[in-house]
């Protein structure tokens, strides 16, 4: 019986280093990059793209888009639960605050580790299942990449987007708008990619299940 401590201290090891190994396996929850539709240019006002993330995985770890500019500009992201008036971005969970725009005139896939730093980074922002992600400059010479998967029928390749976005007015309130006509836009996505892993009260029942079940196969074994 003198060797049931160790076996269960093993067992609790290798529950741990495989729990581990998934917490540290980010999940794709959300993509839009496949079909190119052109680039959006909203002027200095803020515009967001509300999208529906995938799977259960909730902790951000990366994020990324397209971006145009000239290097003249800057730019802010910011995150938004759609708990407001109408289904409207309503509590900001997110703030990049303004930075530079790279000069990147022909287009480019910018990551957030780009152009924040320090304990503003949005690395482990628990997600909720639907938000809308938001981009403002300070300048009508920079913008950001339009996507839309048609065919998916989601609008998204992982997740789901709707075809307009919402815009926040001089006045400070939130409104839907659509693709211009003769904007040769069929619809307003923009193209970005969301990386998240487990939240870690998940990853802590997790664990606690691994340990029950080995506890149990070694209660069986050991009878």
């Amino acid at each position: 019986m003198t060797i049931t401590p160790r076996i269960s201290t093993g067992v609790i090891i290798l529950a741990a280093t495989l729990l581990g190994g998934v917490a540290a396996r980010a999940d794709v929850v959300y993509q839009n990059a496949s079909t190119y539709l052109g680039k959006y240019s909203p002027g200095t006002l803020e515009v967001g793209d509300q999208i529906f993330f995938s799977g259960t995985a909730r902790d951000l770890t990366s994020f990324e888009f397209q971006l145009f500019g000239t290097g003249t500009e800057q730019a802010a992201v910011r995150f938004y639960r759609n708990d407001g008036p109408g289904g409207a971005p309503g509590e900001k969970i997110f703030d990049s605050g303004f930075f530079t725009v790279p000069n990147r005139p022909t287009g480019s896939v910018i990551a957030i580790s780009d152009f924040v730093t320090g304990a503003s980074t949005p690395m482990n922002v628990p997600l909720p299942n639907s938000m809308t992600w938001s981009i403002q400059f300070t300048a009508n010479t920079a913008s950001v990449g339009i996507f839309h998967n048609n065919t998916s029928g989601t609008g998204a390749d992982i997740g789901a987007s709707y075809i307009d976005i919402w815009e926040k007015g001089i006045s400070g309130t939130w409104s839907l708008i659509q693709p211009a006509p003769g904007s040769g836009l069929s619809a307003l996505s923009f193209g970005a990619t969301f990386n998240a892993v487990p939240e870690p009260s998940t990853m802590a029942l997790s664990l606690i299940g691994l340990i029950g079940l080995a506890g149990c196969a070694l209660k069986r074994r050991m009878s």
